[in-house]
């Protein structure tokens, strides 16, 4: 680009391309933050241009150049600002007295930031300087206020810690202004109640600051205000707000703002699982871990359920079920002091025993993403599942029947059965899960490991199943008997044959 195009474009004359504009806002050095109300307007400016998708070589649009003649305007009115190089001007260390630090704190939809003063009592009267600010644009992936505030107060937290070290002498009190409730209301409270974003930020704030030195302070009267959008244009010259601070802080303590602080344990972010006592997760009938047969399992789970439909039969005076008349049967029957009626097993007894166990190896591994499930049926996964959580990344749902199955791409295969569309989830380290892979194991008659997770994903998702398949064929006594020849690698299939 020529000098003329270049006097052109920072004359507002000429629309510039998304690639100037980001060598200008670059260029802008200010470490120290001393000129933040402005050169953050020019950052708010790059990413309104990603947001529209320009390209680096076209030209902007009119509201965006409108915006960056009114920077370029506002970056030639701040040749004037001066602002003296000692704190406190003239006056010997043994005549300031009473060094306080006020850091505000505050967050808009573009942008959040900080800012920080010192107060100090210089032969006997007040005065207010200002030491640095931070600032930073809002994430391009939209999240609420509340979060922007709370990111703007670790802002505060940290830029205080680094005035800190910054600086040899004593400074007597910290105060850290914040005009959000919701804010003063989370660091009150338990971090550990809320989700992580929150949570984490809650701990960063606590370890570098104390509870007791925050305070409120409305939004019309809180400097950092500036910092974070695009409002009138900021006054920079010496005698201004944003150069002396705020006007109640020359004021004795008694008149600054101040009111009640919001309660503890506000319901903003909390962890939703945390709510849940009212779900109830199956009860365990049987041991599992004294059976070693699925099959077994699955028939003393459904002789269970076959007791207590015959414990409600006899309240109802009905003949009860059994499978096969017991001597003490056989004497009442020949008394005709009680009815019974032979009937095998039935197959919705082995399914509802067989789903009982399932749900039971669910609640033991994924207790809190069941109780959420069953509470939020009706919610999108990201509104209520951790992301910490390994069901995260399976797009979980609950059936009908309360077990939790997995929602892929081939739930759109409606040709497909349901189990094969929308598989079981399974814990890898469960013991139910070993039997299930065991009896698939035995049932494929001992064949190869491919054999075998080719028949489990017809029914269910395992983690790992790969590795949870060599774990049972090499603890397989009758493989260990008979010296099961391990799988052979495709490559080396060839020579073996030879």
């Amino acid at each position: 680009m020529s000098k003329a195009e270049s006097f052109m474009v920072i004359g507002g004359e000429e629309y510039p391309t998304k690639r100037i504009i980001l060598s200008y806002v670059m260029a802008q050095f200010d470490p120290v933050g001393f000129l933040t109300p402005v050169t953050i307007l020019g950052k708010m400016l790059i990413q309104d241009l990603w947001r529209t998708g320009c390209d680096w070589d076209t030209k902007i649009n009119q509201i965006s150049f409108e915006k960056w003649r009114r920077w370029i305007q506002m970056m030639k009115n701040i040749g004037s600002f001066q602002l003296p190089r000692s704190y406190f001007g003239n006056a010997r260390s043994d005549e300031v007295t009473d060094i306080q630090l006020h850091v505000f704190a505050d967050a808009g939809e573009a942008a959040y930031g900080s800012v920080a003063y010192f107060r100090a009592t210089v032969r006997g009267k007040v005065q207010c300087a200002l030491v640095m600010s931070r600032a930073k644009v809002a994430p391009l992936k939209q999240i609420s206020i509340p979060r922007l505030e709370l990111l703007a107060a670790v802002l505060g937290a940290r830029l205080s810690r680094m005035v800190f070290e910054s600086h040899s002498f004593t400074i007597d009190r910290v105060v850290y202004w914040i005009d959000a409730n919701v804010v003063l209301s989370w660091i009150r409270s338990d971090q550990r109640r809320y989700k992580q974003f929150v949570g984490f930020r809650i701990g960063e704030i606590l370890s570098l600051t104390k509870l007791t030195d925050r305070r409120w302070v409305p939004s019309r009267l809180n400097v950092a205000d500036q910092l974070t959008k695009w409002g009138k244009e900021p006054e920079m010259h010496t005698d201004s707000t944003w150069a002396r601070g705020p006007a109640f802080l020359y004021k004795s303590e008694q008149e600054w703002p101040e009111k009640e602080m919001p309660p503890a344990n506000t319901m903003e972010e909390l962890r939703i699982h945390l709510l849940l006592h009212d779900v109830k997760v199956p009860a365990v009938f049987v041991d599992v871990n004294r059976f070693s047969k699925w099959t077994v399992l699955v028939r003393t789970m459904a002789c269970v359920f076959r007791f207590v439909s015959n414990c409600k039969r006899r309240i109802e005076k009905l003949p009860i079920e059994t499978l096969r008349a017991t001597s003490g049967q056989k004497k009442a029957r020949k008394s005709r002091t009680i009815a019974s009626v032979r009937v095998p097993l039935q197959q919705k007894e082995y399914e509802k025993a067989e789903q009982c166990l399932l749900k039971v190896a669910q609640s033991e591994s994924f207790i809190d993403e069941l109780k959420v499930l069953t509470r939020n049926k009706d919610r999108p996964v990201s509104q209520w599942i951790e992301k910490s959580s390994p069901l995260y990344k399976l797009t979980p749902l609950i059936d009908e029947n309360g077990l939790i199955r997995m929602e892929g791409r081939v739930e759109r295969a409606e040709f497909l059965p349901f189990d094969l569309r929308f598989p079981v989830i399974l814990p890898d380290d469960h013991r139910i899960t070993r039997l299930i892979v065991q009896h698939y194991h035995e049932k494929s008659a001992h064949g190869y490991r491919q054999a075998v997770k080719n028949e489990l994903r017809q029914m269910y998702y395992i983690p790992h199943i790969d590795a949870v398949v060599r774990k049972v064929s090499a603890s397989c006594v009758w493989c260990k008997v008979n010296r099961c020849r391990p799988e052979v690698p495709t490559h080396k299939k060839q020579k073996l044959l030879l």
